[in-house]
C-alpha cells in the first residue's frame, strides 16, 4: 500500500487512510503476527525500525481504527484507492 500510494513511512500511510476514514481493521495482535511472520521469513529483524514516538503513534491509529469499525465509521477500501488513482492521473493546476 505504501509504495502504490507512494508515500515514504508507513505512518503516512496510517494517517492519510485515517484522515479519510478508512478503518485499517488491523489489530495489535495481527501487528505482532506480521511482525513475527517477517522476521521468520528474513524480511525484518527483529528491531522493526520504528522509535518510541513512532510506535505509539501507530498504537493509537490501531487502536483508533479498532473503535471506527466497531462503531461502524468505515469507508470502501476500494473506492478510496480509485479516487486516489483517478487524481493521479489528473494534470495538477
Amino acid at each position: 500500500m505504501r509504495r502504490l500510494l507512494r508515500f515514504e513511512t508507513r505512518l503516512e500511510v496510517h494517517a492519510f487512510l485515517k484522515e479519510h476514514g478508512v478503518a485499517l481493521r488491523y489489530t495489535e495482535a495481527d501487528l505482532k503476527d506480521d511482525i513475527r511472520t517477517h522476521v521468520e521469513l528474513g524480511l525484518l529483524d527483529h528491531n522493526d525500525c520504528l522509535d518510541e514516538e513512532e510506535r505509539a503513534v501507530l498504537h493509537d491509529a490501531l487502536w483508533d481504527s479498532e473503535e471506527n469499525v466497531k462503531a461502524g465509521r468505515v469507508v470502501n477500501a476500494d473506492a478510496v484507492l480509485r479516487d486516489l488513482r483517478s487524481s493521479k492521473q489528473r494534470p495538477d493546476h
